[in-house]
């Protein structure tokens, strides 16, 4: 966040208005921008705003929000809010950020996992990302769409052995 950052722009907002706008039927990030463009419309605020770089935050909050047990994705960007996430958004006066999402051990194991929340900035992120939900899609290792000497090959393959791993231990090995 900068200084210069639009006021209901900051992380916390991104994420309550994905919570607030979150639906199995509908495209929860779109949802989401719609929301934020009418906030700001009531609110007053005109600066200009990059929606581009809005959408690709509200896509970290939402992997953010997925990995701590507030939303369940259900396919592509459709979300379905859960009972923690009812629980944050009935509790959210000031927005949720990383301190509130921090008290749920599923969090503190995700950002365990991938490096952090920094780590949701790198460029391959995506395809580490598609790779997981691949494995969990139930694809096989060799579906991977990208050519084979790429840096993207890698980090699907990469998301693809990561979520087996947490298959396994979270199924006790089996």
């Amino acid at each position: 966040m900068t200084s210069e950052e639009e006021t209901l722009l900051h992380d916390p907002d991104l994420m309550v208005a994905l919570l607030r706008t979150a639906g199995p039927e509908r495209d929860g990030i779109e949802r989401a921008i719609a929301h934020l463009r009418r906030l700001r419309e009531e609110s007053g605020e005109r600066g200009p705003v990059e929606w581009e770089e809005v959408r690709r935050r509200l896509k970290r909050c939402a992997l953010q929000l997925v990995a701590a047990g507030a939303l369940e994705p259900v396919t592509g960007s459709r979300f379905r809010l859960t009972q923690r996430g009812r629980e944050l958004l009935a509790e959210a006066e000031r927005g949720i950020d990383e301190t509130v999402l921090m008290r749920f051990p599923e969090y503190r194991a995700f950002l365990a996992r991938t490096g952090g929340t920094e780590a949701a900035d790198d460029p391959r992120r995506d395809a580490f990302v598609a790779g997981m939900e691949a494995f969990q899609a139930g694809l096989p290792p060799t579906a991977n769409p990208h050519p084979f000497d790429s840096v993207d090959h890698l980090a699907w393959e990469n998301g693809w052995f990561t979520a087996r791993d947490e298959a396994a231990s979270t199924d006790g090995g089996r």
